[in-house]
This record gives structure tokens, C-alpha cells and sequence, in this order.
């Protein structure tokens, strides 16, 4: 099952309980650029020895990159494109056991790798600290992020609260001004995910079912980050129970905002792609102009709008299962003496491609990769369309036909830059 299945499963399924918002208070975290300021590199050595110091400097910081990785293989070793962002962002699951357990927002810088900075997501009730759910993260420019963060108050007495929280990045990146921008009624939504337009000003959550309350058609929300205020588009589906929306990005004219649609019908996934223009509140999604539709495995499982709104770009997955051709001599046997074979491996290949956003004509291939282990991917991109990829079992930003890896440390549950 591809990442995409499986978040369409998830949405069509989920439940939720009932919310009391009064009972959340603002996460007020330190300000680690006051604690810890700047950070100053370092001149290097000089004379005969600058060479022999360089070289010692590029492995040692190669060394580091990879033992704090978790995962990935190594840090980028080519120069930087102009204008990629110096940062970026992971939203992870930390290891059981861990000192915070819980998510946690991680900072990287994307010339080394190197943690810059990090915050656990955990909320104070009363007197009290209890861990967040956050399944969304979404950068708008100028090192300014957003996520959507649950809060479930455990007991007899369970409260949940979603609100939606915004935070920057200083010039050494550090996180500051981490505040919530407007609380979410989630019942009987489901956020599904979120996109920030470049300015800031606006963010969209794609919406289905929680499983509380009568169920709903899939929706857009658009929530003003100044004043809190929003509209919602519905869909008007023929199946809605079998429908979700995602991959919310916007143009740079923060109006206009690419989406998905993924309706499932006799166990075949039907993927669209969409634009809705914004600036006119309250109409339905029916009003959205349809780009491209596909069956089956052709459909892209993600996609992000450019930021001139004249192409997407998208990934696409090819996933299949193969039986191992060894069996472990003696084969291992259960309990009652059933013989055990070794679950199927899945192998996927990976390509993401532009097309254009008026006919949905593909333009090129960016990039190709596999086959190779895997199953599911995301794609983000920054304001400026600097692309992110995440294929499953490799992670780093596209340029060029290549992809250069970025670690990322534990389980990834999001990331943007």
C-alpha cells in the first residue's frame, strides 16, 4: 500500500473525540536565540598546513553528519544552488524510551545537516504537561513555518484541541515566536493536511470525515493568519466516503491553491489534480478547474503547484512486490507447524515530473530513481519552488536530475523549507 492508500484509508476511517478548545492554553516555549545567541564560525588555520586542516575538517564534518543522521547516507557535498533555502525543517517521531517522547520539531542546516535547533511538542493543562499529535507541516517564506497540533488530555474525562500554530526561524536557525495563530473545530473534520501561502497571510487545511457526527463532504478551509477568519469550499462528491483531499500548495499570488482529489471505486484510486481560485469565498469545489485525472498507478501521489501557477510539479510512484528466491534452510515453522516464508519485499520506482497546469501535458522529467526498496513518498517545495523529496527511504532536495541527501534523524512524519 502506497503512502497515498494509506492516508485515504486513514482519512475514510479516523476518529475523533469530542473537542473543548477553552481547555487549551498557548504553548509559551523559551526563545532559544536570547539563551544561546549567534553562533560564530570559526577561522580556519592557515600556512603549510591549510590543506592537511581542510581535508581533516571535511571528514570529521562528513563523520558528524552521518552519526547524527539516523538516517541518510551523507550531507551534501557539492555548493549550495543560489537562493536554496539555508534550512529546513523535519517534524519526527522520537525513538520510545526518549527523555520527550512525542513529536518534535527539528531544524537542519542544509549545507551540513548539522541539528541547529530543536522543540518537543507538549502542551501545560493546569499542572500538567501532556504530548501533541501534529500530522502537518508547512513553510511560507521567509523562515516562517506552520503546523497544525492536537492536544488529547488522557483519563476518563478525555479533551482533545487542535490549533494551529506558527513559528520562525532566526538567522542562526534558532525557532522563536512559537504562538498560535487560530484554534480548529475539528468535529467533524479530520485535517488532513496544510499549505502556507508565501506571505504568510493565508493557510489552507484540506478536510474529511473524523468519524464524529454526521458525516461531511470533503472540504478546503482557508484560515486568515491575521485575523483568524476563514472560508470553506465543499466538494460535492458523488461517494464522499470513499474521497479525500491533499497536497495543498500555493502560487505565489496567494491566491490561487493547487489540491488533490483521491476517490477510490472498485479498489481502483482515481487521482485528480486541481486549482481553486481563492479569492472567491463560498463556492463550492465543482467550481475548481480540473487540470488532470488518472487511474490506477499513473496517477501522481503528490504534486505542488509552481509559484507563477503555470506548471505542477509531481511525483509519481510504481510500486510492486516480489517473493525473496531464497528460503532460510531449515525454514522457520509456527508454533502449530505451519512453515513460515519470508514476507514479500516491496520495491518501487520513483519519478517526478512537470507538467503544465492549463492541459495537463507533461513538460519533463526531473528526476528518476530505482527501482529500489521503498514504499510511498512526499514532496514539498519552497516559496521560490525549491523541491524536497521524500521516496520512502531517501530524502534530500532535487537539482539538476540528482538528488542530493539530507539526514533527518528519527521517524519522519513531515518536513518543508
Amino acid at each position: 500500500m502506497t503512502r497515498t492508500e494509506e492516508r485515504l484509508a486513514d482519512a475514510l476511517q479516523a476518529a475523533a473525540n469530542t473537542i473543548r478548545l477553552g481547555a487549551l492554553r498557548p504553548l509559551t516555549p523559551h526563545d532559544p536565540e536570547r539563551l544561546r545567541g549567534e553562533r560564530r564560525t570559526r577561522r580556519g588555520h592557515r600556512g603549510l598546513l591549510a590543506p592537511i586542516g581542510a581535508a581533516i575538517a571535511v571528514s570529521v564534518v562528513a563523520a558528524v553528519s552521518v552519526a547524527i543522521a539516523g538516517h541518510g547516507r551523507h550531507a551534501p557535498t557539492v555548493p549550495l544552488p543560489v537562493g536554496l533555502p539555508r534550512y529546513y525543517v523535519v517534524l519526527h517521531d522520537n525513538p520510545p524510551g526518549a527523555r520527550s517522547p512525542g513529536e518534535v520539531i527539528e531544524v537542519r542546516d542544509t549545507a551540513t545537516g548539522r541539528v541547529r535547533d530543536t522543540l518537543a511538542l507538549t502542551v501545560r493543562l493546569g499542572d500538567h504537561s501532556y504530548n501533541g499529535n501534529s500530522g502537518s507541516l508547512a513553510a511560507a517564506g521567509q523562515r516562517t513555518f506552520f503546523v497544525w497540533y492536537e492536544v488529547l488530555r488522557p483519563g476518563p474525562h478525555a479533551q482533545a484541541g487542535t490549533r494551529l500554530y506558527r513559528f520562525r526561524l532566526t538567522r542562526s536557525g534558532h525557532i522563536t515566536a512559537f504562538a498560535p495563530v487560530a484554534s480548529i473545530a475539528s468535529a467533524p473534520w479530520d485535517i488532513i493536511a496544510i499549505a502556507a501561502s508565501r506571505d504568510g497571510g493565508k493557510v489552507a487545511l484540506t478536510l474529511g470525515w473524523s468519524g464524529v457526527g454526521r458525516r461531511p463532504q470533503p472540504a478546503i478551509m482557508v484560515v486568515n493568519t491575521a485575523t483568524g477568519s476563514r472560508a470553506l469550499w465543499r466538494g460535492a462528491f458523488q461517494d464522499p466516503a470513499r474521497t479525500t483531499l491533499g497536497s495543498p500548495s500555493w502560487a505565489r499570488d496567494g491566491r490561487t491553491l493547487g489540491f488533490q482529489v483521491f476517490a477510490s471505486k472498485h479498489n481502483v484510486l482515481t487521482t485528480e489534480v486541481r486549482t481553486l481560485a481563492t479569492s472567491t469565498p463560498g463556492r463550492g469545489l465543482a467550481d475548481s478547474h480540473l487540470v488532470m485525472r488518472k487511474s490506477g498507478d499513473h496517477g501522481p501521489s503528490g504534486a505542488v503547484i509552481s509559484p507563477d501557477g503555470a506548471t505542477f510539479t509531481a511525483l509519481i510512484l510504481r510500486t510492486s512486490e516480489f517473493k525473496p528466491q531464497q528460503t532460510p534452510s531449515p525454514a522457520p515453522t509456527s508454533a502449530n507447524g505451519i512453515r513460515l516464508l519470508p514476507p514479500p519485499r516491496i520495491q518501487q520506482v520513483v519519478w517526478v515530473v512537470q507538467f503544465s497546469a492549463a492541459n495537463g501535458r507533461q513538460l519533463r522529467v526531473l528526476y528518476q530513481q530505482g527501482p529500489g526498496d521503498g514504499d510511498g513518498g512526499e514532496l514539498r517545495a519552497d516559496s521560490s519552488g525549491h523541491l524536497l523529496l521524500n521516496s520512502g527511504h531517501e530524502f534530500g532536495w532535487i537539482d539538476g536530475g540528482r538528488l542530493h541527501w539530507l539526514p533527518y534523524g528519527s521517524d519522519l512524519v513531515d518536513f518543508g523549507w
